[in-house]
């Protein structure tokens, strides 16, 4: 392992992203980051390594596809190995091998990624990390098709840019200054949701940071771990590359499609008849052994109708306005001397048949 220098630079930029692609693309994450984890988890650093697996299955999100290390040794390949992936999931690209490295597509004739990340290795002036000028030259070369690539829902790990952080980042469009770094480093709360450790983050020398304020990240950041300088460490982006670089995901809401209405048709058919039956009847009753009454009630469906003295022994009853449906009359005496004398019918005024207007009488019965 080699000593940590004072001043070294820093970064570690982690994207959450929001694929813009066809139906079958997933979520995949951007991860750019100034801890050569390459080089230290390729030389045994535990923690550096448990940090190296968080970004990469950060970025590779649920996809099962290879690993594409794009690596002109062998460091990045060695650090996923010992992170605890199988030799079976990683594929090796170099970039200084032009002709063959410009053949390896990243995604197939439909668009669809053929990998679930690809890492790009750590600068050479990490001091001791693998790639060079020439490699990065090469890499950039095809931003076009690693913003492609991205949009359709691959993952990407970028490592430290070290010395050449100010053009390593080009094969993406990252928008945001790079910086000296300030230890120590500060993992936020974002960070820890991912299971990222104080011991992971000041682990080892780091070789640049991120001119993005750690409490206020520009959209569509967000920040996971930062340096005492308040400059950010971790950064993580949701949405898709687009003109302006990164940028937050528009999701088209379909408009709402306007029904279609068939009219069929319709058979001319005879309105229904209206109702035919007496609307104003006259009740009669009586009662032979209630005595004088001292009032009389009358109710249609248990509703108040009329309240008469008890000497009334007739009444007209309106159905006007009632709708089809039987309708109950109750006839109440209460006898001065106590007890009531009831009785009570059934009428249907809107029935098919024709009631009798002739006067109903009614026999009022001790109860």
């Amino acid at each position: 392992m080699k000593p940590l220098r004072v001043g070294l630079l820093a970064v570690l930029a982690v994207a959450a992203l929001a694929i813009a692609g066809p139906a079958s693309a997933s979520a995949a994450n951007f991860v750019a980051t100034g801890h050569d984890m390459d080089y230290h988890c390729s030389g045994g650093d535990g923690p550096e390594c448990e940090y190296f697996k968080i970004v990469v299955n950060q970025a590779r999100g649920t996809s099962t596809l290879p690993i594409l290390a794009i690596d002109n040794r062998t460091e990045v390949k060695q650090g996923l190995l010992n992170a605890g992936y199988a030799e079976s999931e990683i594929q090796v690209a170099n970039p200084n091998e032009e002709p063959a490295f410009k053949e390896v597509a990243f995604v197939d004739s439909a668009g669809n990624p053929k990998y679930s990340v690809i890492i790009t290795a750590s600068d050479e002036t990490c001091g001791g990390c693998d790639l060079n000028e020439e490699s990065e030259t090469n890499i950039n070369a095809r931003s076009a098709e690693f913003a492609t690539y991205f949009n359709h829902g691959g993952g990407i790990v970028a490592l430290a840019g070290a010395d050449r952080f100010e053009t390593y980042y080009n094969f993406v469009p990252l928008k945001v200054g790079a910086t000296a770094v300030s230890e120590p480093f500060t993992v936020q709360p974002f960070g820890e949701t991912l299971g990222v450790t104080s011991e992971m983050a000041n682990c080892c020398a780091t070789h640049n940071s991120f001119a993005i304020s750690p409490t206020e990240p520009p959209a569509p950041f967000k920040v996971l771990e930062s340096d005492s300088a308040n400059n950010s460490e971790t950064i993580e982006v949701t949405g898709v590359i687009g003109e302006k670089g990164f940028e937050e995901e528009k999701k088209v809401v379909a408009p709402t499609p306007t029904p279609v209405v068939t009219v069929l048709p319709s058979k001319t058919e005879a309105p229904p008849k209206k109702c035919t039956s007496a609307r104003v009847l006259t009740v009669h009753w009586t009662s032979k052994k209630s005595g004088p009454l001292s009032k009389i009630t009358l109710s249609l469906n248990g509703k108040v109708f009329k309240r008469l003295s008890g000497s009334a022994r007739s009444a007209k009853i309106s159905f006007a306005g009632r709708g089809p449906g039987a309708v109950t009359l109750k006839i109440d005496g209460v006898a001065k001397k106590g007890g009531h004398f009831l009785s009570v019918r059934t009428f249907h005024p809107c029935a098919a048949k024709i009631e009798s207007t002739n006067p109903v009488t009614l026999f009022l019965r001790h109860h």
